[in-house]
């Protein structure tokens, strides 16, 4: 595949073709949102994930000698909300943060569990000495390791090789995590390689057949939906700390306030040059200020990067706060 960029210079533009490895230099990241079923949006996303779970798999297998790869398409929907949360809780001096958390009245993150494990019912048997149910790349099994070292505390069950990894956070979590992971990015990207693994869970030839039917534009059914007992990566509570000292569980926020963290918070982890976020609806669930508020904050937020925006809606808010009609 060709495609065509076009590099403006003061008056003058410039038309290049580039083959599609290239277009990497140029196209660092793109990430999706959806509140719907937008599958225009979706489609190349879900297809990427098969791909990335397939290709971990052959890896791992000894098949394939590539090397892993960082993923490219970020798919954020609801499924995805917790680690976003997540990853930029703690990594909370990143710009944007702070005033993210004052919107939706939240302190800090007070603690979390996240289960990781390749051998449940559902996983496939691949022959592999030493290996039971979905096998790990090495690079997997680091970021593996390095959430159990970063983990207040772990439990560690044999016979599904599950890990139960328990974070109260505080100062020693907090610099652990900075350690072994850096940014929000590095940490959110290592639970989305695990998440993309949950649907080798799925049988094989369901996947087949509906990878078949993306390709060929059919009514697609939705991949079956995975129980948590099965997933390779899950979370299993999240808890934060209110500013008025009050302790909650994240899912019983409101869903505007679980849109508003996603949307906002993974536009603060993404913080490449040459980005493109494509946002169908992002404001859905948002109350009248934040859907007035959304282009200003928005602009305030990404005020001095370099990345572009795609944005549908069918909210007057938006409109009028576009144009400042």
């Amino acid at each position: 595949m060709i495609f065509q960029v076009i590099i403006r210079h003061k008056n003058s533009i410039l038309y290049i073709f580039i083959g599609k490895i290239i277009i990497r230099k140029f196209l660092k990241k793109v990430i999706g949102y959806t509140s719907g079923e937008n599958e225009t949006i979706s489609i190349p996303f879900l297809a990427d994930y098969d791909e990335y779970a397939e290709h971990t798999a052959t890896r791992a297998l000894r098949k394939s000698g590539e090397l892993d790869y960082e993923p490219r398409f970020y798919f954020m929907d609801y499924n995805t909300n917790l680690g976003i949360v997540i990853s930029n809780l703690i990594f909370e001096e990143c710009e944007g943060v702070k005033e993210l958390k004052d919107e939706l009245k939240i302190d800090k993150i007070r603690n979390f569990q996240i289960i990781i494990q390749t051998n449940s019912p559902a996983a496939p048997k691949f022959p592999v000495e030493g290996e039971k149910g979905v096998v790990l790349t090495e690079d997997l099994k680091k970021w593996r390791n390095n959430l159990i070292n970063a983990a207040t505390c772990y439990d560690y069950d044999e016979k599904l090789n599950k890990y139960t990894l328990d974070f109260y956070f505080n100062d020693v979590t907090k610099e652990a995590m900075s350690f072994f992971f850096q940014s929000a990015y590095n940490l959110y990207t290592a639970l989305y390689k695990f998440e993309l693994l949950n649907n080798l869970m799925i049988d094989k030839s369901v996947r087949k057949n509906i990878e078949k039917d993306r390709k060929e534009r059919r009514l697609i059914n939705k991949m079956p939906t995975i129980p948590n007992k099965d997933k390779v990566l899950h979370y299993s509570e999240l808890k934060l700390k209110l500013k008025n000292g009050q302790f909650v569980d994240y899912l019983s926020l409101s869903d505007g306030e679980h849109q508003y963290f996603n949307i906002f918070g993974s536009i603060i982890m993404v913080n490449q040059d040459n980005s493109l976020f494509l946002l169908d609806e992002p404001e859905t669930h948002f109350n009248p200020k934040w859907r007035r508020l959304f282009i200003s904050h928005l602009r305030l937020l990404t005020k001095s990067r370099k990345q572009d925006l795609f944005l549908t809606s069918h909210s007057p808010f938006i409109v009028v706060s576009i144009y400042g009609i």
